[in-house]
C-alpha cells in the first residue's frame, strides 16, 4: 500500500509545485506591471528599463526616439543623414553622413589650417529639446570658428558607449581635443546592460576593462527572449538590485568602473595625440546651485581628474553667476538654448584662458590675447562670490602656484600669473605637476 501511496504524493507535491510557480509567476507580472514599482526603479534598474521597453512594444507605442537606430556595439546611435527632421516640440534635428549632430560633414584628413575638437556626451551634450543651432557644441563653433567641433554625443549614453564611440568613430578624424561632457548619472548607466535599449557594458577583471554583452541584441532578437524569460526571475532581480543599490557597495563598483573607463578616454585621446579636457555639466536644479560645497558629481569627478592628470573644470560656477534664474525653467529634462549658450561661452574661456589653443592657427579666437585676458573665465580669478574655483588641471601645481610662473606659462599661457584665485583645500588639492 506504502509503495502505491509514494507515486501519488510525489505526483501531488508536484502539482502544487507547479500551481505555487504558476501563481508566483502570474503574481510577478501583475507587480511588475504596476506603475508605481516602476515610477520607484525605473531609471535604475535594468529589468525595469527592459520591462518598459518590451511594454511600450508591444502597445504599438514608440520605443525609441524618431531618430535612433540599432547599433551592434553601442545599442543605438543616432540615425545619419536626416535634414530638418522635426523634434522636441517645434525644434529641427540634421545629422552628417557620421551621424554626428548638425549637417556638416568632416574629411578625415584634417585640414591644415585649422584645429579639431572631438565632443563626446548623453542627451546634454547631444542637444536633446534644441535645435542644432542652439546645441552649445554648435555655439562654441561659432565662437571659436577656426575649430572643428565634432559632436559625437548621443542621448541615454554612458561612458562606456562614448569610449566606444571615441574608438569607432572619433579618432578617425584625428582630434586635438578630446572633449567630455559628464554628468552625474553617468555613474549609474556604466554598470547598466539595458537602458534606453539593450547596450554594452565593461566589467572589471583584474584591474582591466571586460567588454560585455556584444555584439548587442537587436530588437526582434530582445523580444524572442521575452517570450519565454520568466517575470519570476525578473522580479527577484529587481527586489536584489534595489537592495545592491541601497548599499555602499553599488557605488563603489560604479565608482570604480567608471574611473576605469574614464582613464581609457583619456589614455585613447593621448595616444592619439590629443589633449583630453573633461567638464561637469550641471543639470537640473544644479545649474543654479551657487554653494561653495561641491555637488556628489563633482566630489567623484575633479578628485579623479587630478590623480590622473586630466584637465577638467565643473561648468556649475559660471552658470550659477551667468543666468537669469528666471530666464528658464529650471526644472525642464534638459538644458534650454540659454544654458547651452552659456556652456559654451564657459568652455571657450577655458580654452582659451588654459593655453590648450595657443598652438592652433593666428585668429583662431574671438578675441586677442589682451581681450582673452579681459574675458578670463570668471571663477577661475575668484569673481563668483560664494563660489570656490571648481577646476582641476594638471598644470597647476597646489596653491602657492597662482600668479607664478608655472601658473603663468603652465596654465594660462598668457604670459603672466593670475593673482586671486583660491581653491579650498577642503574641495581638492592641485598638487600635479605640467604634463
Amino acid at each position: 500500500m506504502k509503495s502505491r501511496r509514494l507515486p501519488r504524493r510525489l505526483l501531488s507535491v508536484l502539482i502544487y509545485a507547479v500551481g505555487v510557480l504558476i501563481f508566483a509567476e502570474a503574481f510577478s507580472r501583475a507587480v511588475l506591471a504596476w506603475p508605481p514599482v516602476f515610477r520607484r526603479i525605473a531609471r535604475r534598474d535594468e529589468v525595469a528599463w527592459r520591462l518598459e521597453w518590451v511594454r511600450r512594444h508591444a502597445a504599438g507605442l514608440p520605443a525609441s526616439l524618431p531618430f535612433d537606430v540599432y547599433h551592434p556595439t553601442r545599442g543605438w546611435a543616432v540615425r545619419s543623414g536626416l535634414r530638418d527632421l522635426p523634434v522636441f516640440l517645434g525644434k529641427t534635428l540634421s545629422t552628417n553622413s557620421d551621424g554626428m549632430r548638425g549637417s556638416r560633414d568632416y574629411a578625415e584628413a584634417k585640414p591644415a589650417e585649422v584645429r579639431r575638437l572631438v565632443l563626446l556626451g548623453d542627451s546634454f551634450t547631444f542637444g536633446e529639446g534644441v535645435s542644432d543651432s542652439e546645441t552649445y557644441a554648435h555655439q562654441l563653433s561659432l565662437f571659436l570658428p577656426r575649430l572643428e567641433v565634432l559632436n559625437l554625443g548621443v542621448h541615454g549614453y554612458g561612458n562606456d558607449q562614448m569610449l566606444l564611440a571615441l574608438r569607432e568613430g572619433g579618432l578617425r578624424y584625428h582630434p586635438d581635443l578630446v572633449v567630455l561632457g559628464f554628468v552625474h548619472e553617468d555613474l549609474d548607466r556604466n554598470i547598466l546592460g539595458f537602458r534606453d535599449f539593450a547596450k554594452p557594458r565593461f566589467l572589471l577583471s583584474r584591474g582591466r576593462l571586460l567588454l560585455t554583452n556584444t555584439p548587442v541584441p537587436t530588437p526582434a532578437e530582445v523580444l524572442a527572449q521575452e517570450t519565454w524569460r520568466s517575470r519570476l526571475a525578473d522580479l527577484f532581480s529587481v527586489i536584489g538590485r534595489v537592495c545592491w543599490w541601497s548599499s555602499r557597495v553599488a557605488r563603489r563598483d560604479a565608482e570604480g568602473i567608471t574611473r576605469a573607463i574614464l582613464k581609457e578616454i583619456a589614455d585613447d585621446a593621448r595616444r592619439a595625440g590629443a589633449v583630453p579636457v573633461f567638464f561637469y555639466l550641471p543639470v537640473h536644479t544644479e545649474i543654479l546651485d551657487r554653494e561653495e560645497r561641491p555637488t556628489p558629481g563633482e566630489a567623484f569627478l575633479l578628485p579623479f581628474c587630478e590623480s590622473v592628470e586630466i584637465r577638467c573644470l565643473s561648468l556649475r560656477p559660471y552658470l550659477a553667476r551667468h543666468l537669469d534664474p528666471g530666464g528658464f525653467p529650471v526644472k525642464a529634462p534638459h538644458w534650454a538654448p540659454q544654458v547651452h549658450r552659456a556652456a559654451a561661452e564657459a568652455i571657450r574661456d577655458y580654452l582659451e584662458g588654459s593655453g590648450l589653443l595657443l598652438r592652433l592657427p593666428i585668429g583662431l579666437g574671438t578675441a586677442s590675447g589682451d581681450a582673452a585676458k579681459k574675458r578670463r573665465f570668471p571663477e577661475m580669478s575668484g569673481e563668483l562670490s560664494g563660489g570656490p574655483s571648481l577646476v582641476s588641471d594638471p598644470s597647476v601645481r597646489g596653491r602657492e602656484a597662482f600668479g607664478s610662473p608655472v601658473f603663468a606659462d603652465g596654465f594660462f599661457g598668457l604670459g603672466q600669473g593670475h593673482q586671486g584665485m583660491f581653491v579650498p583645500e577642503s574641495i581638492y588639492s592641485m598638487a600635479r605637476p605640467i604634463l
